[in-house]
């Protein structure tokens, strides 16, 4: 299914994250996505869940890599802005999901392809 970059949240966000990062798919089971490369050099449990945009542990250093500006807007809006690409601010109601969904319109563009489980279990 065809999401709206600035539209994304959730798992269909984080799918896309990863998309953008270029980590391999190993399986979507139960709507819980497996990346294992993130788990061999991050040495996260295996079952554990790759969730960039509400874990810190996960999307800080995402943000730090790619986020060049960020600000709060109202206490509400977030925006972010990743360095080396002429793109869009990218808005959210966190931080962190402003900040990936920035990475995943710098690299994938305005709309992505979500796998169907993912995007409807958002929905």
């Amino acid at each position: 299914m065809r999401i709206k970059t600035s539209e994304l949240e959730g798992k269909a966000l984080d799918w896309a994250v990863a998309e953008a990062i270029n980590l391999p798919e190993r399986d979507i089971m139960n709507g819980v996505v497996v990346f294992m490369s993130w788990f061999d050099v991050n040495k996260c449990r295996a079952g554990d869940d790759f969730c960039p945009s509400t874990d810190w542990s996960q999307g800080g250093p995402l943000f730090e890599k790619y986020i060049d500006w960020h600000d709060e807007l109202d206490g509400i809006r977030c925006r972010a802005w990743p360095h080396g690409k002429a793109c869009e601010w990218a808005y959210g109601s966190t931080l962190l999901i402003a900040a990936m969904r920035a990475i995943v319109a710098a690299e994938l563009g305005g709309e992505v392809e979500v796998p169907d489980e993912l995007a409807e279990d958002d929905a």
